[in-house]
């Protein structure tokens, strides 16, 4: 084989094993999707059912100190945290602003939960213009990704502020999450921590991520994912370079 051959069988190897992990990653999305919707709608409706029997039955009782008001108090707790913790799952899965309204507000509803759950920590979101139209495919890196940051910062950096920034630069969008908390040793970053499933996650998409100080002393994630680069058709990325070895070896 020539060298240009050599070098078009290898492209046309490389664009079929992204082409298959493209479709693994997109069945593994949409059994999420789906997963996450059939949880919400049918543990979601019994949940609110028995919440509303525990309402009914407090109402109905005259002694708020009864052990049957008592019962009833804690069936409706107990409903509400089932509740919450379902949301969390489905949130984790595929939430449902991601589809729905987009990435900007899906964004927006995942720290809107942060500051919920950690009222003591301080969260900002900058979201900039034109990011109306992100692909699909870009819009569920850019998320997992900004979510993957988010709890990485919250449960191992010790911060007390984290940002997320979102633009669009140069026909990509970039992000940028950071923290200011203690930050890794000597500034490098252990493999482990949902790492490997934001590199690939950009991959995917044609996409980096790069990892290391922020300007507020902790770490940085900074991802740049190519807006006019949606993964391609099964397959038809491998074709193409297949077509060209073929030539090249002709």
């Amino acid at each position: 084989l020539t060298a240009r051959a050599a070098q078009a069988r290898t492209e046309g190897e490389q664009a079929r094993n992204q082409a298959q992990r493209q479709a693994m990653q997109r069945r593994i999305d949409h059994e999420q999707q789906a997963f996450g919707r059939d949880l919400h709608d049918e543990l979601g409706q019994h949940v609110t059912a028995i919440k509303s029997m525990g309402v009914s039955i407090s109402r109905r009782v005259a002694d708020d100190q009864s052990p049957i008001a008592q019962a009833a108090d804690l069936i409706v707790a107990s409903a509400d945290r089932v509740h919450a913790g379902m949301n969390d799952m489905v949130t984790r899965l595929r939430p449902v602003a991601l589809d729905q309204l987009g990435l900007a507000d899906a964004l927006g509803e995942l720290i809107t939960d942060w500051r919920g759950k950690l009222p003591q920590m301080q969260f900002t979101l900058r979201i900039g213009p034109e990011l109306d139209q992100v692909p699909p495919e870009v819009a569920t890196a850019a998320f997992r990704i900004a979510q993957e940051a988010v709890t990485n910062a919250v449960r191992h950096s010790q911060a007390q502020l984290i940002e997320v920034n979102l633009r669009a630069v140069d026909a990509a969008i970039v992000l940028q999450v950071q923290d200011n908390g203690q930050g890794p040793p000597e500034g490098r970053l252990e493999p482990g921590f949902g790492l490997t499933g934001m590199l690939e996650r950009a991959s995917l998409v044609d996409g980096v991520v790069e990892f290391g100080r922020s300007r507020l002393g902790g770490v940085q994630v900074r991802a740049r994912l190519p807006l006019g680069l949606v993964p391609a058709a099964d397959g038809e990325k491998a074709r193409d370079c297949a077509d060209t070895a073929a030539v090249a070896e002709s």
